[in-house]
């Protein structure tokens, strides 16, 4: 607890998200704020795919590129 800056927010992670919602639960009711675990932990955050529109068909319709986000993008 002592090494997590207080006063900001603290996202806690781990693989499928069992453990860092233990965490985050644990820190919470130790008085901690702003605590917030990965749903579905990395798996899932490798999973998200991201659509970006790349183009329009003569019809009105649109294409769509699904970009996989990188592995570990957090922000600090």
């Amino acid at each position: 607890m002592q090494k997590t800056p207080e006063g900001k927010k603290v996202l806690v992670v781990c693989a499928k998200e069992g453990s860092s919602q233990y965490v985050a639960k644990q820190m919470v009711e130790s008085g901690r704020n702003n605590v917030y675990y990965l749903k579905g932990g990395m798996r899932a955050w490798s999973e998200h795919l991201e659509p970006v529109k790349v183009g329009g068909l003569s019809d009105g319709g649109s294409i769509y590129q699904f970009v996989r986000q990188e592995k570990a993008a957090f922000l600090t």
